[in-house]
């Protein structure tokens, strides 16, 4: 047996026991077993409180992580790494019984994370960078020890041991001469205070991306002049920069109601704002290539309206319904019959609208979802006693999904809309085999449709042929699964016109066309109203956030903010052989202090 040092000591045993961490009883027979002794009742007493509380400890905070090891480990890595605070006993010394350890073996948590997660008395140590500054102190205590000279020398050894031998004869040297870390202090640490003050561009990039009010700019830029560090230009020059962002005053109209901008204006500024972004590499191309002119450069816009979802496109359709498609013009009843469909006319012209990528994945998680509601009678929609039955399994699986994985599926919010969105949908496909075990629902149909999510989202050109015949099996699997249960248009759209839609835009990965950044404008919306507007009226108000939007979707603006962090994101196999220029997916997240809220409805 591993001794018991720490409060992941009692985590492992716990973990392994299988018998869960509200249970009292199993961590007191662990304790009382490694004991080995007989206890009188006061100890027993003692001993058992102790349990209750732990156990009831380590519950909240199991909870608190959606009852996932991964994130109980982050969220509370501190904690673990605490000593126990053992109970004082009568008649024994639980700290002194409890830190021997009995046996060699390593203990792992489980098998599937043994190269990650151990207890702390078999545990690897961690690298000395990667602890905290209390535990820095306390590993080192021991050496506080050893007098100067001991520390120097050994300091040293290790130095050339690691073929730093230069490194180690400076601080030789500098121990014996200490009247000479006056010259390494100017050439290191002191600063010429004369700064040169930063570019306004790139003021403004820091300003947007960082979220300043004026308050907090000038606040800072004084704190900083404080200290002679002039680096900051003042809020003036800030106002005159932002002003380069924006269309002409006479073409933008405002009104308590709304905002509208020429688009032919909005367009020759985003052309102009992307030449300046580009300006040295012209420059230098103009230089290079005499015969040629690039300055005298013709620009045209083709506008595609794909950023949009299915109802916005039933409109401009003039499509009679929802449920019917805007394509081939097919209603609910007729959705399953492939045959009838194959048959209709197609409007090609309908092609331009898009596939709404980011609704696609909400649509069919909800498909899905409805199609296991009414499992145990069969029927597309429910009525009467049906009802009772359709609402029983909605609230089992909602439960289910809420105490196994952490979401909330399918539950109305209080003034606007439902829990499922984006991010939801992704983590239900993800986890395929889990969704369609609490759903009762095929895995390998669920499985299907995260595939070609996954393709259609991916940012990458599509295979159309290998896509239009995946599509096309997963509609068979679907009809001779659940015939009973007509599909939805959005659904439809997806696996019989996707490849059609794709390949339409055969120029552009259609992911690329996604209406994600419109819906992320709503959370922006709400964001820059609160914080970054005048509230003197409806026309100020409404003229503060055009601009703000405007600055934010400045190309120039944008390309000279601080970087992204770029972390990969693997596809199913089966995407991934979808998809012509087979890469990784990379999504882009944006250095911030926290992490933001990445719900994007």
């Amino acid at each position: 047996m591993s001794a018991f040092v720490t409060n992941l000591d009692l985590y492992c045993a716990l973990k392994s026991g299988g018998a869960g961490f509200k249970n009292t009883i199993n961590l007191y027979n662990i304790l009382v077993e490694r004991i080995g002794i007989e206890l009188s009742s006061e100890d027993i007493s003692i001993i058992k409180s102790f349990c209750h509380n732990f156990t009831s400890n380590i519950s909240k905070r199991w909870s608190a992580s959606s009852r996932t090891q991964k994130t109980f480990l982050n969220q509370n890595s501190h904690w673990l790494e605490s000593e126990i605070v053992w109970p004082k006993c009568k008649n024994i010394d639980l700290k002194n019984v409890f830190n021997v350890n009995t046996d060699e073996d390593v203990s792992t948590i489980g098998t599937e994370e043994v190269d990650v997660y151990q207890s702390s008395s078999s545990m690897h140590k961690k690298l000395f960078k990667e602890l905290s500054d209390r535990q820095k102190k306390r590993r080192s205590l021991t050496l506080l020890d050893h007098s100067e000279e001991e520390l120097v020398h050994a300091l040293c050894a290790k130095l050339k041991l690691s073929n730093k031998t230069k490194l180690a004869t400076i601080i030789k040297e500098l121990f014996q001469n200490e009247e000479k870390c006056e010259i390494v202090d100017k050439l290191l640490f002191t600063h010429n205070t004369e700064k040169l003050c930063l570019p306004d561009d790139k003021t403004l990039a820091l300003y947007t991306s960082c979220n300043l009010s004026k308050w907090q700019y000038r606040n800072l830029r004084f704190i900083l002049a404080s200290e002679n560090i002039f680096v900051l230009p003042s809020y003036q020059k800030l106002l005159e920069t932002k002003k380069t962002c924006y269309p002409s005053e006479g073409d933008i109209t405002v009104t308590e109601s709304g905002v509208k901008i020429r688009l032919q204006s909005l367009l020759d500024l985003t052309i102009n704002r992307i030449l300046k972004e580009e300006n040295a590499s012209i420059n230098e191309e103009i230089c290079n290539l005499v015969p040629t002119i690039v300055e005298n450069l013709e620009i045209h816009h083709d506008l595609y309206m794909t950023m949009i979802d299915g109802k916005i496109s039933t409109v401009v359709s003039n499509t009679s319904s929802a449920a019917v498609c805007n394509i081939c013009g097919t209603p609910p009843s007729k959705m399953n019959d492939l045959d009838f469909v194959s048959k209709q006319p197609i409007r090609n012209d309908m092609y331009k609208y898009g596939l709404s990528s980011l609704h696609m994945w909400i649509r069919c998680m909800e498909c899905i979802l409805h199609i296991s509601y009414n499992l145990d009678f069969k029927k597309w929609a429910a009525r009467s006693d049906d009802k009772l039955l359709k609402d029983s399994k909605k609230k089992m699986t909602q439960n289910e999904f809420r105490e196994r994985t952490g979401l909330l599926i399918d539950i109305v919010k209080q003034g606007f809309g439902t829990t499922n969105d984006g991010n939801t949908a992704r983590r239900f496909f993800t986890n395929f085999e889990l969704s369609a075990e609490i759903t009762g629902i095929h895995p390998d149909l669920i499985k299907r449709f995260a595939v070609i999510l996954q393709t259609i989202s991916s940012g990458q050109l599509i295979n159309t042929s290998l896509f239009r015949e995946y599509c096309r099996e997963t509609a068979i699997l679907y009809i001779n699964l659940y015939t009973w249960y007509y599909m939805p248009s959005s659904v439809h759209k997806l696996l019989l016109h996707g490849a059609d839609i794709c390949e339409s835009f055969s120029f552009i990965p259609i992911g690329m066309l996604s209406e994600e950044a419109s819906e992320a404008r709503n959370k922006d919306f709400r964001n820059v109203r609160l914080a970054h507007t005048r509230k003197i009226g409806r026309v100020q108000t409404n003229l503060d956030i055009i601009h703000n939007f405007l600055i934010s979707s400045d190309p120039f603006i944008t390309h000279i903010k601080p970087k992204f962090v770029r972390s990969q994101k693997k596809l199913f196999p089966e995407a991934s052989a979808l998809i012509l220029n087979n890469e990784l997916l990379s999504e882009e997240t944006e250095i911030s202090q926290e992490n933001v809220d990445p719900n994007i409805m």
